[in-house]
């Protein structure tokens, strides 16, 4: 029996491990346009797919998460501020109080969860 239970535990031990999930948001400066992505395996995936949904040459990704969600918020002069927590409105809160530390006219842009 606890030979069983040792090989349950190490197969959701694998499993839980070989899902991450990450996602990420990318933002042009210049333009103000953005894009994001979440539910890809691997990080270099959901960076690629955010910057493509961003289109403009200049987006850079600005948040990125694993299994978790991020927040954008902007401000004037390129100030942003970004949060990442397992929660939305916490990492939504966390990227504005960022912004706010710099700029006085922030706003959120993009959020994700994974």
């Amino acid at each position: 029996m606890k030979t069983k239970l040792k090989v349950l535990m190490m197969g959701l031990i694998l499993s839980s491990a070989t899902f991450a999930d990450y996602g990420a948001i990318a933002y042009s400066d210049s333009t103000g346009q953005w894009g994001s992505s979440y539910g890809f395996f691997d990080r270099n995936t959901a960076f690629h797919v955010a910057l493509s949904h961003c289109g403009v040459a200049d987006c850079e990704i600005k948040v990125w998460a694993q299994n978790q969600c991020a927040a954008l918020a902007v401000g004037s002069f390129g100030i942003y501020g970004w949060g990442v927590h397992p929660f939305l409105n916490p990492a939504r809160d966390r990227a504005l109080s960022e912004c706010f530390l710099r700029a006085d006219d922030c706003y959120l842009v993009a959020d994700i969860c994974t």
